[in-house]
């Protein structure tokens, strides 16, 4: 029966057991050692509780796992509980993987174990200095970077200034190419008009005579 209700609890984890009380599982979330600069992943316990009922699929689980009916197995794990009832007045009981069952003064007192998660180890965790990160942060109807200067007002360096004696090479080359594209059309156009102002040379015919 232990079997099946360590598999219960670890599937569903919660499981009630009649006469003891109910195990949950609850998870702790990872946590950081800055000392020794390691991220431990997260790990899970058992919480116990003396109230609670018997969820309503765990004796249809139990059945299918027994493979009997629903009855007898409801019937086994009542008989089971009764059995760990008289164990614990007599002495400790460990149930692995979950924790340590103790009768203390009329009830029991629960110790729980750390569930080990398989894969999961200790990570290296270093700080990660960023510098000249500039984040951009929207302020109303300004924006606003990180280091509180509003954007617009942000003057650009000599680096992003481009020079001037870029933009006048560049204007002399345009009106250069404009000039020579010109005189080029002004060259075109002449010479055909001097070609027609010459007079073609016409031989006069001598006089006939008969």
């Amino acid at each position: 029966m232990l079997p099946e209700l360590t598999h219960y609890l670890l599937r569903n984890r919660l499981v009630h057991i009649p006469g003891v009380g109910s195990f949950a599982v609850r998870q702790q979330p990872a946590e950081l050692d800055f000392a020794s600069k390691l991220l431990y992943p997260p790990t899970f316990s058992i919480d116990y509780s003396e109230d609670g009922g018997v969820p309503g699929d765990q004796i249809p689980f139990l059945a299918r796992q027994l493979d009997v009916q629903e009855s007898v197995a409801r019937d086994r794990m009542a008989a089971w509980s009764d059995e760990l009832g008289r164990h614990l007045r007599q002495q400790d009981f460990r149930w692995k993987g979950v924790g340590v069952l103790h009768w203390d003064g009329g009830k029991i007192s629960f110790h729980p174990e750390t569930v080990p998660v398989r894969g999961l180890q200790p990570l290296p965790a270093a700080k990660v200095l960023r510098e000249q990160q500039v984040h951009t942060v929207q302020i109303g109807d300004q924006e606003v970077q990180a280091g509180g200067v509003p954007e617009t007002a942000v003057e650009e360096g000599p680096a992003t200034r481009r020079p001037y004696a870029v933009w006048a090479g560049w204007i002399l080359l345009v009106l250069c190419l404009a000039f020579i594209a010109w005189y080029l059309l002004q060259s075109s156009e002449q010479r055909p008009s001097a070609g027609l102002q010459q007079k073609p040379d016409i031989e006069t015919p001598g006089p006939r005579y008969k």
